[in-house]
């Protein structure tokens, strides 16, 4: 009955962009330095050189990991792992942890492992075993597990990786913060945009460009000016 859609005339608001917060690379190095000991170092340093979210990083199970002595090492992210709200309306828990399959095809994806975190990653594996052994736990299913054997809450992640920062008088950032800081690091190492998008898992490039499109920008005025050093 109505001719013509009135929302065809509506100016939709424009779309702030919440401030993206990432390590520079002091401040990186800071983090690496002062996580070597941690029981989270391992998390930590995975996830600044993958890229992965916070999900992904806590869900990873050793079936996913693969290092081989040729040197092709990577991780395949299959699974995340997320407290959601509890199906059972009748159990007094109102959340639960679960292990859900990826949100698209996207999120499905293989990482390449750097040399030196797949090496770390083999001896954070032996440590994990033998920890598990002597505290008769059931052999890990999980690359990171509790002090308790079990899936790391990820509000206790959160939580602890909070206290890190504090604790060394690091800027505040959040988990999700150390995923922007990998994909800076890896434009700023040159890597393609389409290479990073693969990797971060997102649905385009096209996405991965609003995301960091201002960063690449960025790096163009810069190595646009180089060219002056050739007059």
């Amino acid at each position: 009955m109505i001719q013509k859609n009135p929302t065809d005339f509506a100016v939709p608001p424009k779309r702030k962009k919440k401030e993206m917060r990432y390590f520079t690379v002091e401040e990186q190095k800071k983090l690496q330095e002062v996580i070597k000991g941690h029981r989270l170092e391992m998390a930590v340093l995975l996830d600044l050189y993958t890229g992965m979210r916070q999900g992904e990083l806590l869900g990873l199970s050793w079936k996913d990991v693969h290092i081989t002595p040729d040197g092709n090492n990577y991780i395949r992210i299959t699974q995340t792992l997320n407290r959601i709200k509890n199906p059972d309306s009748d159990s007094p828990r109102k959340t639960i942890l679960a292990i859900n399959e990826p949100k698209t095809s996207h999120f499905v994806r293989t990482i390449p492992l750097l040399p030196e975190i797949a090496e770390r990653l083999a001896r954070h594996r032996l440590m994990q075993e033998n920890y598990h052994q002597q505290n008769d736990y059931p052999a890990p299913e999980f690359v990171f597990t509790s002090t308790t054997g079990t899936p790391i809450e990820p509000r206790d992640f959160q939580r602890d990786f909070k206290k890190i920062l504090q604790r060394n008088n690091i800027r505040e950032i959040n988990v999700h913060g150390i995923r922007h800081t990998y994909a800076l690091r890896a434009l700023e190492s040159g890597m393609s945009v389409k290479t990073l998008s693969a990797i971060l898992g997102h649905s385009s490039t096209a996405f991965t460009m609003d995301v960091y499109g201002h960063v690449t920008e960025e790096f163009k005025d810069d190595e646009v000016s180089r060219m002056k050093n050739f007059l």
